[in-house]
């Protein structure tokens, strides 16, 4: 236990004391300190070798009676070093030699790494998780319904994405027959939206479009080769504006 001390006296003659520590009480407060907070922070202080190391630096360094002053700033010098320590022999009582002279170095403390978050399984109004095919739906439809996409955008993906084209092709069958889909259902999403009334007959004509060749269409747009070239060219618009084409 501590005990006070008389280490002078002040200008009016009256006893100054100071309280006296012995080593464990010592080594006690020093827990206390942010010196210790960091040393125990970057160096394993549960390691036997380093806590014989630090109590050989102790006797060293800090000679006989140190305070905790001394104890700090040993404690800093060792973290400003990255643990690196140098000590002469050192030697008990009866001559034996307790470590060899030399440069030591305390072990850092192991870090373990905070268990990476498993990553979010979407899934369906049942709590299932959701398969491939209904993911990429599910993406399909997020996108296509961004109010940042374009229509023309929508065009040039359906040109060079067969999923995609596919996909958009069902669900404007969908939304021209009114029809629910489980698959959309299942994904959380909602079948893309049409730009205007979208019929089967349109869904058939934009079809038929695609695979007539370039110089036919010309024709069947244009009235002196085709009587009905002025229907012809109201569904094509049509088309156009449903983003069928």
């Amino acid at each position: 236990m501590s005990e006070f001390v008389i280490a002078g006296r002040d200008a009016s003659g009256q006893p100054v004391y100071e309280e006296v520590l012995n080593q464990q009480e010592i080594i006690e407060r020093l827990k206390s300190r942010v010196e210790w907070q960091e040393f125990s922070d970057r160096f394993d202080t549960s390691s036997e070798s380093n806590n014989k190391l630090l109590g050989m630096l102790f006797v060293e360094k800090l000679g006989d009676d140190p305070g905790i002053e001394d104890y700090r700033r040993l404690l800093k010098n060792i973290i400003r070093s990255g643990g690196v320590a140098r000590l002469s022999t050192i030697k008990d009582s009866s001559g034996n030699v307790l470590l060899e002279a030399g440069q030591y170095e305390f072990e850092l403390k192991e870090v373990v790494p905070e268990p990476t978050p498993e990553p979010e399984v979407p899934r369906d109004r049942n709590g299932n998780p959701l398969t491939s095919s209904q993911l990429q739906w599910r993406e399909f439809a997020i996108w296509a319904n961004d109010p940042s996409t374009s229509s023309e955008t929508i065009r040039q993906r359906r040109l060079t994405d067969r999923s995609f084209a596919e996909f958009y092709r069902r669900s404007l069958e969908r939304e021209a027959t009114e029809t629910p889909s489980t698959q959309f259902e299942l994904a959380g999403q909602s079948p893309v939206k049409a730009k205007s009334a979208i019929t089967p007959e349109l869904i058939a004509f934009a079809e038929e479009y695609r695979k007539t060749p370039t110089q036919e269409v010309r024709k069947r747009r244009n009235p002196t080769f085709n009587l009905n070239a002025q229907q012809y060219e109201r569904n094509f618009q049509a088309a156009l504006a449903a983003g069928l084409l």
